[in-house]
């Protein structure tokens, strides 16, 4: 089928309001509501995150529309093994599994990505600048 199945390895966040699935929690007036899908995701998995460079936090803005490895996930895995999860990504986005999307667990799915896609979500893994690992998105 050339689908990866992954439950919280990446995340895709997408732009405009809650997925159907929260109207099965939550009132329309609640998720209709602008800041109730921003606010969501940012309590729900990103609570860890790291400020910029001015001090500021990124936010619902630099996570939307793009594949992200979790930030919580970043604190509790990567950081403590970063080269464990450095050789399990290198692995996953070889080239033999040859997959063009990706079912999650939570947020968007299915997410049209490639094994490209998921390594770029990794990218501060392989850089050489070891604080990364838990100060950038």
């Amino acid at each position: 089928t050339k689908t990866l199945f992954s439950t919280d390895a990446v995340v895709y966040i997408p732009s405009g309001t809650a997925p159907e699935i929260y109207s099965t929690y939550f009132d329309a007036k609640t998720t209709q509501d602008p800041a109730f899908w921003p606010r969501t995701v940012l309590q729900a998995v990103f609570l860890p995150l790291q400020t910029d460079a001015r001090g500021d936090f990124p936010g619902f803005e630099a996570l939307k529309d793009r594949l992200v490895r979790a930030p919580i996930l970043r604190a509790l895995a990567d950081a403590r093994a970063p080269g464990a999860v450095r050789a399990w990504i290198q692995e996953q986005t070889n080239g033999v599994w040859d997959f063009d999307r990706i079912i999650t667990s939570h947020f968007a799915s299915p997410i049209q990505a490639s094994p490209a896609n998921v390594r770029a979500a990794f990218d501060y893994l392989f850089e050489e600048d070891s604080k990364k690992l838990d100060s950038s998105l």
